[in-house]
């Protein structure tokens, strides 16, 4: 008996000595509870906070001041935000670079929702596609005038609507010129007998 539970406590030795040794699995970034102590919003509420959110967002970056924006932004290190100035702005520190970098360029800017906005919800998660005219001046005095298309993905933590992910992007206003043809040969003149 002695030797069975001598035998039996070596292989939980081993066992446990062996899982000890195991490396853990990569643990996906945790993102902040959000809907566990929220209230849920009415149809009604969710659709004012986010419409209004949505304006907001876009008041703060007509101040060409990431500061005044990033209070609509989370924060988490491996969010993706698509702009036009880069290809892509990974966690907010990037984004914040990337447009404080940009804002260099001008002198104002001035950016309006369009009426076109339309945003979809449930829970705590929400998305939002609109389009906006962006009036600005460079800093050599070039007026710019751009028509914006933006997907916004939000989330509500502690009660705040924030950004998690957005997508900002321009039409092709020139299209593509249509391949030319290849020259035709010219037929040969011929040659003059009298020369």
């Amino acid at each position: 008996m002695k030797r069975l539970l001598f035998v039996f406590l070596l292989i939980a030795a081993l066992a446990g000595a062996q899982t000890s040794t195991k490396k853990p699995a990569a643990k996906r970034a945790t993102r902040p509870a959000a809907a566990s102590a929220q209230p849920p919003l009415t149809e009604t509420e969710a659709v004012q906070q986010l419409t209004k959110r949505l304006q907001e967002i876009l008041n703060a970056w007509s101040t060409m001041d990431p500061d005044a924006a990033a209070k609509f932004y989370a924060k988490d290190a491996d969010l993706i935000f698509f702009d036009l100035a880069a290809f892509q702005y990974k966690g907010w520190d990037d984004h914040y670079l990337g447009t404080k970098k940009l804002f260099q360029d001008y002198q104002s800017l001035n950016i309006r929702l369009n009426e076109d906005a339309n945003v979809h919800w449930k829970g705590d998660l929400a998305y939002a596609t609109a389009t906006w005219n962006v009036l600005g001046t460079l800093a050599d005095n070039t007026q710019q005038k751009l028509d914006l298309r933006w997907t916004v993905v939000l989330e509500r933590r502690n009660g705040e609507w924030v950004v998690v992910h957005e997508h900002v992007s321009a039409p092709l206003t020139d299209a593509a010129a249509p391949p030319s043809k290849p020259a035709q040969p010219q037929p040969k003149k011929p040659a003059d007998p009298l020369k």
